[in-house]
């Protein structure tokens, strides 16, 4: 399980500093600072580390396992926010700045997510284990 998240928290990383380098890049921006990168990682990990809450809610709905994951996560991440101003100062707009960008990743992640469970599983369904269809056997 700890494997599992720490692939999940590698690939989003990624795609998430990636798409920060590019748009910083067409935007003029050439370079983002180590803290800016450091911060990026533990906002992830922030989301990552707490999908145990969806074992603890398998018997709700899709939708509420989500919002609540969605909302935990979120106040951590204002957690984080108020406690960098020990650091460095907040530029004026930060909480609502962080509110859009997680809130627009949470939202792409949670459609791939439900997308891959619900069209994902259906196409799997008819594969066993051992990875054939069964279709081999009405041939013969």
């Amino acid at each position: 399980m700890l494997k599992d998240k720490l692939k999940v928290i590698c690939v989003i990383y990624v795609v998430a500093t990636m798409i920060s380098s590019i748009l910083s890049l067409l935007n003029g921006t050439p370079t983002a600072t180590h803290f800016h990168l450091i911060l990026r990682l533990l906002v992830i990990i922030i989301a990552v580390a707490p999908l145990s809450i969806f074992d603890l809610l398998k018997n709700q709905r899709e939708i509420v396992r989500l919002a609540i994951h969605y909302l935990v996560t979120m106040l951590l991440i204002f957690a984080l926010v108020w406690s960098i101003q020990i650091f460095e100062s907040l530029h004026p707009n930060a909480y609502r700045d962080i509110l859009l960008n997680y809130t627009g990743a949470y939202i792409a992640v949670g459609l791939v997510y439900y997308l891959y469970s619900k069209v994902g599983k259906s196409r799997l369904k008819g594969v066993k284990e051992d990875g054939s269809t069964g279709r081999d056997e009405l041939v013969k």
